[in-house]
């Protein structure tokens, strides 16, 4: 809705806002500012989306934009702020947020990450947008929470193969159980996880008794 709302501006349509703004792009942008370092997320969220709507050429819009996912993101509704930093990605590509908005993209995809019983495509996409944040901002100071976001997404990854691995010990499929633990242990990032590599062995020697 936000993104037709937008259409319609430039199109040079008119819009009734519930929102009252003064025409002053620069104190009605301060106005959500305010709320936000308040904490007042919701209120903050609704006046940084209709800044958007009333001031789409305005020199704010960009951090209207980071800020109005950032408001999702604080309060933990991590598909929308997903959605709003892939807007502000696609959309303002001289951002000063970009950098920012690249590494809160990958934080997201983690946190929307589903549990090992589920299909983890989204688990490896997180690592894949934590890597692209690294290569595009090698000298950022989020790098190191980067990495370990990447180390404990691939962990996450090894340690399913290793709960295949004891099922099939448990249903007496030895062959199986095998297959998977040596996988783990094939895992060129297994010496970052002496734990999950202690496991995986301990698993083929008693498939193999």
């Amino acid at each position: 809705m936000r993104r037709l709302l937008l259409i319609l501006i430039l199109l040079g349509c008119t819009k009734e806002y519930r929102v009252s703004f003064s025409g002053d792009p620069e104190e009605d942008y301060k106005k959500a500012m305010e709320l936000y370092e308040k904490k007042d997320y919701k209120h903050a969220r609704k006046l940084f989306e209709d800044f958007f709507n009333v001031y789409p050429g305005s020199k704010y819009t960009d951090d209207a934009q980071f800020y109005l996912a950032e408001c999702y993101f604080r309060e933990k509704d991590y598909e929308s702020a997903l959605m709003e930093y892939e807007f502000l990605l696609e959309n303002f590509p001289e951002s000063r947020h970009r950098e920012e908005a690249y590494f809160r993209r990958a934080v997201c995809l983690e946190k929307l990450s589903p549990g090992e019983d589920r299909d983890q495509a989204k688990t490896k996409e997180a690592i894949s947008a934590y890597e692209e944040f690294m290569t595009r901002f090698p000298y950022s100071k989020y790098v190191k929470d980067a990495q370990e976001g990447i180390k404990r997404l691939r962990k996450k990854l090894l340690h399913k193969k290793l709960t295949i691995a004891k099922l099939y010990l448990k249903w007496n499929r030895p062959e199986s159980a095998v297959i998977y633990a040596k996988s783990v242990l094939g895992s060129p990032y297994i010496e970052d996880y002496p734990d999950l590599k202690e496991e995986a062995t301990r698993i083929i020697e008693q498939a193999q008794k």
